[in-house]
């Protein structure tokens, strides 16, 4: 199972990057084959990645620094679309001037036919994985809709297969959006900064915790509607078993600010 790491801070330093290799160090244990990380910075967003281990990317990122941003994702990936090469490996971009960055655990079942509607239209593509395919569709509706979060939404609608997705782009320096359909997400509320991944592991010691620390922990089939804000209600933690259910897979939106969480028929939407 991949690994997946998001972070949104408030300055404009080394810790988000240090914070999402922290967070991929304590899945290492998942077991992976490739790892990369994305950062959204006043350039645009950049990205890293190597097959092998985590010390592979470490390394690259030493030889090769990246500049300081807010808002970062990391990924640790198994192969199973495509072997587990640099190419293959995660982030994957998309949209015009590749100004996003996307992240996937989990299989996305249909991506073949989806890909070939997209190389028919003109779409190229660097890699052999499905995830490319979200990457590119996720950047497309983005250069349409001009919102992350809509894109998003989009997107997953036409998706099948159970995944989580966690994106950002260049035009959003302080925002990653998140989906999920029957794999898990985990949402970590923090003072001055908010966090994403897939388990408790790679959150649960990250600074800017605290007593008012929220945890969303998403694994149940959806099935009921989206949210409107007027749905919107306050909630402090939520175990395990108090899931996500939305007819498309929910849309998790974390700016770099201490934001009320919300519970809305067992889904979360945070701004």
């Amino acid at each position: 199972m991949c690994g997946i790491v998001g972070y949104v801070g408030r300055t404009m330093d080394d810790t988000a990057l240090n914070v999402v290799m922290e967070g991929l160090a304590r899945l290492e244990y998942r077991g992976y084959d490739s790892a990369g990380v994305a950062l959204v910075t006043e350039d645009g967003v950049a990205t890293e990645k190597r097959s092998g281990k985590l010390e592979n990317l470490r390394s690259a990122l030493e030889a090769h620094p990246l500049a300081p941003s807010r808002t970062g994702i990391g990924h640790t990936r198994w192969a199973t679309h495509g072997g587990p090469t640099d190419g293959n490996a995660h982030p994957h971009r998309g949209g015009e001037g590749n100004r996003l960055a996307l992240i996937h655990n989990g299989i996305i079942e249909n991506f073949h036919s989806l890909k070939k509607q997209l190389l028919a239209e003109g779409v190229e593509f660097s890699s052999e994985t499905d995830t490319e395919v979200a990457a590119k569709l996720v950047g497309r509706e983005y250069d349409r809709l001009g919102d992350l979060t809509e894109a998003m939404r989009a997107v997953v609608s036409r998706l099948e297969g159970a995944f989580t997705l966690l994106a950002v782009h260049a035009d959003s320096p302080g925002v990653a959006v998140g989906a999920r359909r029957n794999s898990p997400l985990v949402v970590g509320l923090g003072d001055g900064a908010n966090f994403l991944g897939s388990a408790v592991a790679a959150v649960i010691v990250m600074p800017a915790m605290s007593s008012r620390l929220a945890l969303l922990i998403a694994a149940a089939k959806d099935t009921s509607p989206l949210p409107t804000p007027a749905d919107r209600l306050k909630m402090s933690v939520l175990p395990a078993r108090n899931t996500t259910r939305v007819g498309v897979p929910p849309v998790t939106k974390v700016r770099a600010r201490r934001a009320p969480s919300v519970r809305s028929r067992g889904s979360a939407l945070l701004s």
